[in-house]
């Protein structure tokens, strides 16, 4: 009768035909940073009394990746990254998996920080992409922790929101 099966399928064979781009395996390094929002002022405020610091000083300065049936896996180099994380592909349009990081070896000294990074964002091409990584900071080494309350930093609510634009070179 009429009216008989509505809603059904709704939503099936969106985006059929519709293939998004497939993203380059190798390497990938970032071509733009911008900090967007830093509720706690920490690198908006802190950062200009580090001499000879800048905010590229805190990402990874290389990332390797390949592309999957389903998206993309990526990996921070020498970041103290736990492993590749996996980012789901529709379109262009793409999500990943929370990266937890606790850098061992960083180039601010040897402490027990970590953080998570929630990455979103679109292919604009095979070789580029561009994206907005949210960072929080679940923990700290006691020694870290006694620097922020001295200086009146409480992380336990800070996010620091970037644009990046990461493309591929080789």
């Amino acid at each position: 009768g009429e009216g008989e099966g509505e809603g059904e399928g709704e939503g099936e064979g969106e985006g059929e035909g519709e293939t998004g781009f497939l993203l380059q395996e190798g390497k990938w390094v970032p071509s733009r940073a911008d900090l967007v929002d830093d509720n706690c002022g920490w690198l908006n405020d802190g950062l200009e009394s580090y001499d000879g610091f800048s905010l590229t000083d805190f990402l990874p300065s290389r990332f390797e990746a390949e592309p999957r049936d389903w998206g993309f896996r990526i990996e921070a180099q020498n970041y103290g990254a736990q492993g590749p994380i996996d980012c789901e592909q529709t379109v262009n349009d793409f999500w990943c998996e929370t990266q937890t990081v606790a850098p061992t070896a960083y180039h601010l000294g040897d402490y027990g920080w970590e953080y998570r990074i929630e990455f979103t964002g679109a292919l604009t091409g095979p070789d580029s992409l561009e994206g907005t990584a949210a960072v929080t900071y679940p923990s700290v080494d006691r020694q870290t922790q006694e620097w922020f309350d001295y200086y009146g930093f409480d992380i336990s609510g800070c996010v620091q929101t970037f644009d990046l634009e990461l493309v591929y070179v080789d």
